[in-house]
């Protein structure tokens, strides 16, 4: 093999190894960066946020039309990664009319799991709330009691001063001077909020809300140092206008903040309604102020006490660069079972 060849088997060589190790980085990077931006917005929030009650206002608990509902949502965030940040939550809510008050109770199931990183969280969460009828308005009030466990695995988890210049690759046997971490942080949360929801007429009804989350500031920090979890508030307004005898307007809007950081999802779903079946799209913009974030599009199908949704961001961020408009996808599942329940009638009759 001639000087020319040994010089050309070098420089293939060293592409590799420089290759592999900025690939690796870079995710390492853009991952760390995203993660910082779900830790600065303190949970994993919702495109289709108004689909889930007790994710997003306890004193919505309840809040529908039937016996009691099962809500299932499913998103997928960032699958430019390896892979992307999963979370799923599963929520069950009941109603119990006394009279001219409402009392509603209901569990969330939360789990989310960021897998490039070996960390996952789940949340159970306990919710109540208390509404009284104001004729043609109900006002309600919620609280939500939680118990969270945070989750950490560093088996095969790499570092940066674990990088193997000669291997040219992340070597985990390797030490990662991480030893102050702990594997696991618990910790007990709760959540407040109030909702008032008023129909206007046979054509229009909305609803108005504030939730305030992480009242106690809980410690989640991993490390001997403290982490407090900021408080956070959300104001939502969603509301329904029959255009037609089967179509249906939807708007919603949600602002949510906690210190500096801001976020605003604001759209608009149209329905068509037959007796049994119906049919929804809509779209919406997530951004905070001044700036923009995401495109959604969402589209749904509801077959008599079923309803299944389907929502897909396109990120217009700065990041879209390196995402190439690929960002996050939603499934949503409700089942609301019809009310059996007998209403009291008064019915009048002649007395002897």
């Amino acid at each position: 093999m001639n000087n020319m060849s040994l010089w050309h088997l070098l420089i293939i060589q060293t592409r590799e190894i420089l290759g592999n190790m900025i690939r690796k980085i870079t995710t390492l990077i853009f991952a760390c960066f995203l993660f910082n931006l779900n830790l600065q917005a303190q949970d994993i929030h919702l495109s289709q946020f108004y689909t889930n009650n007790l994710n997003l206002n306890p004193a919505l608990t309840g809040n529908f039309d039937g016996n009691y509902r099962i809500t299932l949502n499913y998103r997928s965030q960032w699958s430019q990664l390896s892979v992307p940040i999963v979370t799923t939550m599963l929520g069950f809510e009941k109603k119990i009319d006394l009279y001219t008050q409402q009392v509603s109770v209901g569990g969330l199931i939360v789990h989310d799991r960021f897998s490039d990183f070996n960390i996952a969280n789940s949340k159970i969460f306990l919710s109540g709330s208390y509404g009284r009828n104001l004729g043609n308005a109900e006002l309600s009030a919620g609280l939500q009691l939680g118990y969270i466990i945070k989750r950490q695995d560093f088996s095969d988890q790499t570092f940066p001063v674990q990088w193997n210049y000669e291997q040219g690759d992340f070597d985990i046997s390797l030490p990662n001077l991480e030893a102050d971490d702990k594997i696991n942080s618990n910790y007990f949360d709760m959540n407040f909020g109030i909702n008032l929801s008023k129909t206007w007429s046979k054509k229009i009804k909305t609803n108005i809300g504030y939730s305030a989350f992480h009242i106690t500031v809980p410690n989640e920090s991993f490390t001997s140092t403290d982490f407090k979890l900021k408080f956070r508030s959300i104001v939502h307004f969603s509301g329904e206008m029959r255009f037609h005898e089967k179509i249906f307007i939807e708007p919603h809007a949600l602002f949510m903040w906690t210190t500096s950081t801001e976020d605003l999802v604001v759209g608009t779903n149209l329905r068509y309604q037959a007796e049994k079946l119906g049919v929804r799209t809509g779209f919406f913009h997530r951004g905070g102020l001044p700036d923009s974030d995401a495109l959604i599009y969402k589209v749904g199908l509801l077959y008599q006490a079923f309803e299944i949704g389907f929502s897909y961001d396109m990120n217009i961020s700065e990041l879209s660069q390196n995402s190439t408009r690929k960002s996050t996808y939603e499934i949503s599942f409700i089942y609301t079972a019809p009310n059996i329940d007998l209403q009291q009638e008064s019915i009048p009759c002649e007395r002897f």
